[in-house]
């Protein structure tokens, strides 16, 4: 037998880390630590939930006044 038991524990071990470092990441581009991101991560699925729904600090006033404005639009476009 080729695939012994340690190779799919070091494939499950590699997927579980390749998921909490893109837990971290995503948290990462919001603004929001890495490291803790990535610690929470290794808890499946709830720090990659956690991360996704977690508030975007880089967003600036500029872009929520630019979203308000395309909410406006879209609003007097459907009235006509």
């Amino acid at each position: 037998m080729f695939f012994g038991i340690s190779f799919f524990i070091i494939l499950g071990v590699s997927l579980w880390v390749l998921l909490a470092l893109w837990t971290g990441r995503t948290a990462s581009r919001k603004g929001h630590s890495f490291a803790v991101y990535f610690w929470l991560g290794l808890v499946p699925i709830i720090g990659l939930i956690a991360a996704t729904m977690v508030e975007d600090r880089n967003e600036t006033a500029q872009d929520r006044v630019d979203e308000d404005a395309v909410d406006k639009v879209l609003e007097i476009e459907e009235n006509k």
